[in-house]
């Protein structure tokens, strides 16, 4: 099938427009950051959704400090060439010199010669053209883990702009990313905000009373998977933790045949699995699986209480066990929050839900941001609409 090219643009292949791609080594290291007088390797989460993230690295033992390679450079991209299905081919664009941080041998560091702007072709690689192209070319026999070939990526058929018009539309997208920059920012100060406020304010109250005074529980039941359905019939049926990834429930489920059902207000705790404490607030009834628990409110204000849940996140995680990890009603139900009179509690937990309003509402037009630079990658990179001039 021919690819059309725009009006003064050429098709080439990926290779064509790589002056280097180096391939850094494995190395022990500790679960740490590198401190003075060390250096570090990039752990494969340095690059994630188009960011390069320094932070996420590990420091080098002493006696393997010599192995290191390919330290990181400015105006260049590290490419991720073995990684999860999802993850393999992510790439971010180099602002700076980091010459304590080293390559890992699954990241890749890529820089252009002179016919492209790296910039640009890390924007060009993080399109949705570009990742179909990937998952034709990643291989592997394992389901949770794919890799690269360089000889493979080279091959890649790439439709470059003139060199000046790189410079345009890696300019816009790069506007594009300031402001995902700063909204992910604005997130971070208000999420530090709120677990600060929650700590502190918490730790002035060292009275205490048990979960199971101020409400009750509702434990879920398992609906058969022939009983379940992803067409919108019946009701919303939660499974657990990814049904709420960000604070918010997303349905992707439904049951003809509800067993138990929550109620709004409810506060959905996970029991069961890898996200054992995750919580979130029902907006409206659902019917729930075993993998959750309903607790209900009998007169403390459902905001005020679910932060005082947060609180205990981390200890009813601790506490769970078996192959499947996971907890009982009196692991909840026993817990102890401050006890706080009433009207300290509804003046907190408006406080706590509007601070929480405000972080979903951020999250919102961040995701917002994302689909605007997805829209105007496609069309800027496909050549259907031009960076003027």
């Amino acid at each position: 099938m021919s690819i059309e090219v725009p009006g003064g643009w050429r098709e080439l292949r990926l290779g064509d427009l790589i002056a280097t791609l180096d391939a850094g080594v494995s190395v022990n290291a500790d679960g740490r950051q590198c401190e003075e007088g060390e250096v570090g390797v990039l752990k494969t989460s340095s690059v994630s959704d188009g960011r390069f993230i320094p932070e996420e690295h590990k420091a080098v033992l002493k006696g393997e400090r010599s192995r290191v390679r390919v330290p990181v450079r400015r105006n260049s991209l590290i490419f991720s060439r073995m990684n999860t299905p999802n993850l393999v081919g992510a790439n971010a664009y180099i602002e700076a010199d980091y010459p304590k941080l080293y390559l890992p041998d699954r990241l890749w560091q890529i820089a252009t010669n002179e016919q492209a702007d790296c910039r640009w072709l890390s924007f060009h690689m993080q399109s949705e053209a570009f990742r179909r192209q990937i998952d034709d070319i990643a291989t592997g026999t394992s389901g949770s883990m794919k890799n690269i070939s360089k000889g493979r990526l080279n091959q890649l058929p790439v439709l470059l702009p003139p060199l000046e018009e790189q410079r345009r539309i890696a300019e816009v997208l790069r506007s594009v990313d300031e402001a995902i920059e700063t909204a992910n920012a604005v997130i971070a100060a208000k999420t530090g905000l709120l677990d600060t406020l929650r700590r502190d304010t918490f730790a002035a109250h060292p009275e205490s009373v048990s979960i199971e005074d101020l409400s009750r529980l509702v434990s879920g039941q398992h609906v058969p998977t022939d009983q379940t359905n992803d067409s919108g019939d019946g009701v919303p049926y939660l499974t657990g933790p990814s049904d709420f990834p960000d604070g918010d429930v997303v349905v992707t489920k439904f049951t003809t045949r509800p067993l138990v059902m929550c109620e709004p207000d409810d506060i959905l705790i996970t029991v069961k699995g890898s996200g054992v404490g995750k919580s979130v607030i029902a907006d409206q009834q659902y019917c729930i699986s075993r993998q959750l628990m309903a607790l209900r409110t009998k007169s403390v204000p459902v905001s005020f209480l679910f932060e005082a849940i947060q609180t205990i996140v981390e200890s009813l995680n601790s506490e769970a066990s078996g192959p499947i990890p996971g907890i009982t009603r009196a692991h909840i139900l026993t817990k102890r929050i401050p006890a706080i009179n009433r009207s300290m509690q509804q003046t907190l937990g408006d406080i706590f839900g509007d601070l929480r309003g405000s972080i979903r509402t951020d999250r919102s037009q961040l995701a917002r941001l994302f689909a605007v630079k997805a829209a105007a990658s496609n069309d800027l990179l496909s050549g259907r609409v031009r960076a003027a001039a």
